[in-house]
């Protein structure tokens, strides 16, 4: 009978991880602006501007502080386990700092906004808000 182990993960490996989603956070926080700079141009209500804005921010931090608490100097390369759970682990980062506009500006609740950007981002467009009509 052929059992299939599987390995731990080696603490460098959780710490290339942790170094490579500080990036991922990064340039999510720069993708944020863009949205943001829309909302000035287009004149959109100043709480959806300002969510996004605070978002950004908080997204930026968190990646600084991922970035430099997991050093480069401590990096390895991932096994086939670890670069799994990297993949895994930003698809729900990437969600819940998308996520985040929606909370902030009081459009969405927290599961519901999770959705929302999780949906987003896998494009499979589904959504809980209701399809506007423009004269």
């Amino acid at each position: 009978m052929n059992t299939y182990k599987l390995n731990k993960l080696k603490p460098n490996e959780l710490k290339t991880i942790g170094h490579y989603t500080g990036y991922v956070c990064l340039i999510m926080s720069v993708l944020m602006i863009v949205p943001t700079i829309c909302g000035i141009i287009y004149h959109d209500p100043t709480r959806f501007v300002n969510s996004f804005i605070i978002s950004a921010i908080i997204t930026f931090l968190s990646g600084i502080i991922l970035v430099s608490l997991f050093k480069r100097k401590q990096l390895t390369n991932l096994s086939l386990k670890g670069a799994l759970i990297f993949v895994l682990g930003i698809w729900g980062i990437l969600a819940i700092y998308s996520g985040l506009p929606y909370i902030l500006s009081g459009e969405l609740g927290p599961f519901d906004s999770f959705f929302e950007a999780m949906s987003g981002i896998t494009t499979t467009g589904f959504s809980l808000i209701p399809e506007q009509t423009h004269p």
